[in-house]
This record gives C-alpha cells, sequence and structure tokens, in this order.
C-alpha cells in the first residue's frame, strides 16, 4: 500500500512540474511576421522547412508547402510534418 501511495505522488508531482514547463514554453512565440519558410530540393528528395524547426507541412498548407518527397516530382510523399527537438 506504501508503495502504490509513493508511486501515485511521485507521477503527481511529475505531471505538476512538466505541466508548469510546458505553460511556460508554449509562451515563448516570436513575432508571426518574422515567420519564414525555405525548401531544400537535393539527393532526388524535396522538402520545405520553417524558421521555427518544423518540416514538412504545416496547416493549414500553402501551395508551395511539400512534405518529403522522394523522387523529386514523383508525388509521393514520406513525411508530412515534423519536428526537431534538442535536449541537453
Amino acid at each position: 500500500m506504501k508503495k502504490i501511495i509513493r508511486l501515485f505522488i511521485i507521477l503527481f508531482a511529475a505531471h505538476f512540474l512538466f505541466s508548469e514547463s510546458y505553460t511556460q514554453l508554449n509562451e515563448l512565440h516570436g513575432e508571426q511576421k518574422e515567420f519564414r519558410m525555405g525548401l531544400h530540393s537535393g539527393n532526388l528528395f524535396r522538402i520545405s522547412f520553417f524558421n521555427d524547426g518544423t518540416l514538412g507541412r504545416i496547416f493549414p498548407p500553402a501551395p508551395k508547402q511539400i512534405g518529403v518527397e522522394w523522387p523529386i516530382n514523383s508525388g509521393h510523399l514520406y513525411l508530412i510534418s515534423g519536428d526537431i527537438f534538442v535536449g541537453a
């Protein structure tokens, strides 16, 4: 019984700590007018990328946005959307 109570307390504390961190990160956004998109085309694949770390399409997709397409101009998409995460 003590193990269950201890586990419950640890899970509750972890949830509380991580939800606070997420709330702080959720408010960190730059100006919308500084949002940029690039298009990489090489080695038989094509992908759109953005300056917020997003790869592929964002929603709603603009006409120039492409997920990971391989081979180029085939219309076969292998990744619709993705993000880059770096941890230390």
